[in-house]
């Protein structure tokens, strides 16, 4: 009984080990848009149709992708924000916002103490009467001095940093009342 699986055991390794030659590793492959005769063109790949949106980057809602409805900046987070996740929003907040804007939202951050201005202030009426939107198209695109954090935070994660300003807004409220 044990020669014959062992045997099997052999049969199946040689079958499995005799399809793996050197001729597949070293086979000739094209890198993409190398010169080939491979197609008519002369390429060794399609060329990717012009209009192409790559799989994830389809931007239609333009409330969620842009913070702005018919040119002018939505009051409230869009459907798909208002879920957002404050805990996340609070870290976003703490890594790029609290800098400048301070951990109270008062314009006092670490960044005054090296010699830099200080940021705006949340709390003064003019923003917390901007929409949701005016904030998530600074952060997005940046303002005065502040500069556009687009490429490091996602369009989710803006919107999340939107709710952790506006928690600051309300528990100021709630304090000074």
């Amino acid at each position: 009984m044990r020669s014959k699986f062992g045997i099997w055991v052999l049969m199946t390794a040689a079958i499995i080990f005799a399809g793996c030659t050197r001729d597949m590793r070293d086979d000739a492959r094209l890198k993409p848009y190398e010169p080939s005769g491979v197609m008519a063109d002369g390429r060794s790949a399609w060329r990717v149709p012009e209009n192409t949106v790559p799989r994830g980057y389809l931007r239609e809602d333009e409330a969620y992708f842009t913070g702005r409805a018919n040119k002018k900046f939505v009051s409230d987070a869009p459907a798909d924000a208002a879920s957002r996740d404050l805990v996340r929003g609070r870290d976003i907040y703490g890594a790029f916002c609290a800098l400048c804007h301070g951990p109270d939202g008062q314009g006092q951050g670490v960044m005054t103490e090296k010699g830099f201005p200080e940021g705006a202030s949340f709390l003064d009426q003019r923003l917390i009467d901007a929409g949701d939107g005016y904030y998530y198209h600074v952060i997005t695109n940046g303002f005065g001095r502040m500069k556009a954090i687009a490429g490091q935070i996602t369009p989710e994660d803006r919107w999340s940093a939107v709710g952790a300003v506006r928690e600051i807004q309300r528990k100021a409220a709630e304090d000074a009342s």
